[in-house]
């Protein structure tokens, strides 16, 4: 009975200390090789980055597949989750393969933010499209009308961003022009008529050059 009771209190006291130390290994061993390597999503999402800033394509395709690969096969659901489409589009961009590029956009952006997707259609030449979709941003973000000309991407830590998803419009009026004029040729339906209104009454207030 106390050969029992001490194989107890041994287990006890050996099992914690046995799983601090893995946590420890894991932690100062194990996490940062796997990082630096790549093996494990952070450390291939790093090397994306690395790649982009770098102005590697080839690199940067490597490893945002790979990193997509990988966050797919941990949790299928975010297969359109365009936080892991989006450094794929870059990468390809990057790498001078403009029509793929601008696939993965579309689909990261197909059930996101409209906004993006209308600048890739209008550039498209889909200006009705266009005029669609930013009705549907305008009408989402609930009077924030001058992120229409966003310029950048909220990538954190990429330096490169993809002329496809720059805004094709220089001033704010030049946008106001577009709007109008696809709201005229659709004989000005009802159901755009409060985005529209947002639209120009940014107009009438301060002229402002394209945020970058």
């Amino acid at each position: 009975m106390r050969r029992v009771l001490r194989y107890i209190c041994a287990t006890i006291i050996i099992v914690p200390i046995l799983w601090v130390c893995f946590g420890l290994l894991h932690m100062i061993v194990i996490y940062p090789i796997a990082h630096s390597r790549g093996w494990i999503v952070p450390g291939a999402a790093s090397k994306t980055n690395k790649a982009i800033q770098e102005g590697n394509g080839k690199e940067a395709i490597y490893w945002a597949e790979k990193t997509y690969a990988m966050v797919i096969k941990a949790k299928p659901n975010l297969q359109g989750s365009p936080e892991w489409i989006i450094p794929i589009a870059l990468a390809y961009d990057l790498d001078g393969k403009k029509e793929k590029a601008l696939c993965f956009f579309e689909l990261a952006y197909r059930y996101g933010d409209p906004n993006m997707l209308a600048k890739i259609v209008y550039k498209q030449g889909d200006r009705q499209k266009a005029f669609e979709l930013y009705c549907e941003f305008v009408d989402a973000k609930d009077g924030n009308v001058q992120k229409v000309l966003a310029s950048t991407l909220d990538e954190p830590g990429s330096l490169y961003i993809s002329p496809l998803i720059l805004s094709p419009f220089p001033l704010y009026s030049d946008f106001v022009t577009f709007m109008e004029e696809e709201h005229e040729k659709l004989g000005k339906p009802e159901k755009y008529r409060e985005a529209m209104e947002k639209i120009r009454e940014v107009q009438r207030g301060e002229q402002r050059p394209v945020p970058n």
